[in-house]
């Protein structure tokens, strides 16, 4: 019996974490932006992987489902709005330093986001959908011609006999969360079953040598 409880402990140990990994959708990013009467929407820090988010043009992309926390970085009172109406005055006032909001972005759009009292501080939050994703080809250098030197002369090669040219070609490509979560699963079963029938050898060797 005690080969039976050991064999089944080890089948839940190495399959929980299988079943979380292949059941989680994608995670929820959190943005901290630090914002001031000064110089507006300044730093921005993906707080899962505490990294900073290096944006251009003033513009932040995110993802649906991805969450942001608008932090007041100075004393000055502010009130953090938008155009699009996503909430309120009272919501986006920041009494003062270290004070905060949160918003959640559920849908896809682009968003512009200023200060009240500072209009022309803006910032425009870009969401896109998670099942869109862009995949983009490499390109292979193209290998400059060869030449070979012998004592009578020299012979040149045609670069275009040793190597052909691939040139970019950037697709938009669609990820099928469905085939994704099918694929998972199977990928899932194949590995229990692997493990019981492990298991199962284990148990009768046991009985076998007793």
């Amino acid at each position: 019996m005690n080969k039976i409880y050991i064999a089944l402990l080890i089948i839940f140990i190495l399959v929980s974490p299988a079943i979380g990994a292949n059941t989680s959708t994608k995670d929820q990013t959190t943005y901290r932006i630090f914002v001031n009467d000064y110089r507006g929407f300044g730093h921005i820090y993906d707080l899962i992987t505490n990294k900073p988010v290096i944006i251009q043009n003033n513009t932040l992309n995110i993802q649906v489902g991805d969450n942001i926390e608008f932090r007041n970085s100075f004393d000055s009172r502010i009130t953090i709005l938008n155009k699009q109406n996503l909430w309120d005055n009272k919501t986006g006032f920041l009494s003062g330093e270290y004070k905060t909001f949160n918003y959640t972005f559920e849908k896809v759009g682009t968003y512009n986001i200023y200060i009240k009292e500072r209009p022309n501080l803006k910032l425009t939050i870009v969401v896109g959908s998670i099942e869109q994703k862009t995949i983009i080809k490499t390109t292979t250098p193209i290998s400059t011609p060869t030449i070979i030197k012998t004592n009578t002369h020299t012979l040149k090669l045609n670069p275009s006999n040793l190597t052909s040219n691939i040139t970019n070609n950037t697709t938009n490509a669609t990820v099928n969360p469905l085939g994704l979560m099918f694929y998972g699963i199977v990928s899932q079963i194949n590995t229990i079953l692997l493990i019981i029938i492990l298991i199962m050898i284990f148990v009768l060797s046991g009985r076998i040598q007793g």
